[in-house]
């Protein structure tokens, strides 16, 4: 794939972005409309997409130890971020919870759907199955028991509180649907013809996601000028820091294909996940948002100098 093809695919959805931008400068539509926007994803869409990607998904001895090891590389990045805020004497700074976990639902299938279309579903979603199940069983609890704690609450009722998220949550059910309904179907031998029409609805409704979620992603993005020195230094640093953790170890993932590769660096080129939000404190979120802003518009040229490079 040459660099004009390339920009081709990602350019509309930085124009997207840029679009859902000038809404908000513009005031064409309101915060509550963005709002409900990232909802629809949330609730609806993004599901649809996760459902049909982990359907697809034929997960052997091979997809399950590059689920460990992403499960892995996210709580030791967890870790020693959060040992390295200690020694530099910033214990339980919000950045220490902004290195682990990647922002692949409400922007990498975006990304790498625009360039390789629904046949990458299964290729994406095996990289995401691991850190994905670490956003949702380590790290939102952390983070909402952070929220508790600083809200005078009790850590158990964080706990209670971050269980229920998990188990409500249409992410994790859509997941988890997917995964064991593929799986009968392919061990059942279960003629996918007779689904047809609800596959199509699916696919219908998980086409949305893209368009709908870089207009709501777009409207909110926030540049503080004060913040922005900060939130430069933190992105770049991270960016660096995971571009070189994915280069040493491509190599060594279980799946070896170009296309998984090329998945695995995308998703190190992630902004952090936008649930971080839910633990910052009111004077956290200018930097907060800074960070996970610019983190956003820069992972969409790294992705696509990304695509290039591998030459995929």
């Amino acid at each position: 794939m040459n660099s004009f093809e390339i920009i081709s695919k990602v350019l509309p959805v930085f124009l997207l972005f840029i679009l859902g931008y000038i809404f908000r400068r513009t005031g064409f539509l309101y915060p509550q409309t963005a709002s409900q926007m990232k909802k629809l994803v949330a609730n609806i869409t993004l599901p649809a997409l996760l459902f049909r990607a982990f359907m697809s998904l034929e997960p052997g001895r091979d997809e399950l130890l590059l689920a460990l090891m992403m499960f892995a590389l996210s709580g030791a990045l967890l870790i020693g971020t959060r040992l390295l805020m200690r020694l530099i004497g910033r214990k339980g700074d919000i950045r220490g919870y902004m290195v682990s976990g990647f922002e692949a639902g409400m922007l990498g299938y975006a990304l790498f759907l625009s360039v390789f279309g629904d046949a990458a579903l299964p290729v994406f979603a095996s990289v995401d199955l691991g850190q994905v199940l670490f956003v949702f069983v380590v790290l939102m609890p952390m983070l909402l028991a952070r929220r508790g704690l600083d809200a005078g609450g009790l850590s158990s009722q964080s706990g209670r509180e971050a269980l229920l998220n998990v188990v409500k949550s249409p992410v994790v059910w859509a997941i988890l649907s997917g995964l064991i309904l593929g799986s009968i179907g392919r061990a059942l031998h279960i003629s996918q013809e007779p689904f047809a029409p609800i596959s199509g609805f699916l696919e219908i409704i998980g086409n949305l996601t893209v368009p709908v979620i870089a207009l709501a992603i777009g409207y909110e993005l926030s540049f503080s000028r004060k913040l922005m020195g900060k939130a430069l230094v933190f992105v770049l640093i991270r960016k660096v820091v995971l571009l070189g953790i994915a280069l040493l170890m491509i190599r060594f993932l279980p799946v070896k294909n170009d296309m998984t590769s090329l998945a695995f660096m995308t998703m190190l080129l992630l902004p952090p996940p936008f649930v971080v939000t839910l633990a910052a404190r009111e004077e956290e979120l200018g930097l907060v948002s800074g960070i996970l802003s610019l983190s956003t518009v820069v992972s969409i040229p790294a992705f696509a100098a990304a695509v290039l490079l591998m030459g995929v």
